[in-house]
């Protein structure tokens, strides 16, 4: 599981937040920015500390741990994080959100999206998110599969 952590600076609309797993920033701007849904999914709006990019993420639950997939399939750099729910939970109470109300639009983790989270995993550089191409650059360097 990633280390999650944020800060937050500022009052109502003008809080500024920054999030880090482990000691990467996944986001650094103002909060009203960063949640979203798309097609009644909870998702963040990822920057990776920089104000000119926005990567789309959907958070999925997998028990008492939450995935953040990306959501494009363009994504050549894209990464995966795991954290806890609880995580989450500090985090919405910090941009004043209620958890409980929100909680409904976090869908369960199906065996594409726990794939999908294997495959970002092991390091390999991708050309596009589609599970086959990436089964495919995944056999070109395994031994065995």
């Amino acid at each position: 599981m990633d280390s999650f952590t944020f800060k937050i600076i500022g009052e109502g609309t003008d809080k500024i937040v920054t999030l880090k797993v482990e000691s990467q920033i996944i986001y650094e701007g103002p909060s009203y920015c960063l949640v979203t849904s798309v097609d009644n999914v909870l998702g963040l709006r990822l920057n990776f500390g920089f104000t000119w990019i926005e990567y789309l993420y959907s958070i999925k639950s997998l028990e008492e741990y939450l995935l953040l997939l990306p959501v494009k399939e363009h994504y050549r750099y894209a990464k995966q994080f795991i954290f806890s729910k609880s995580d989450l939970m500090k985090l919405w109470d910090g941009l004043g959100y209620d958890f409980e109300d929100d909680q409904a639009y976090i869908t369960d983790a199906n065996p594409t999206d726990i794939l999908c989270h294997w495959l970002l995993s092991s390091r390999v550089h991708f050309q596009e998110l589609k599970l086959d191409a990436m089964r495919k650059e995944i056999r070109k360097i395994a031994v065995g599969l």
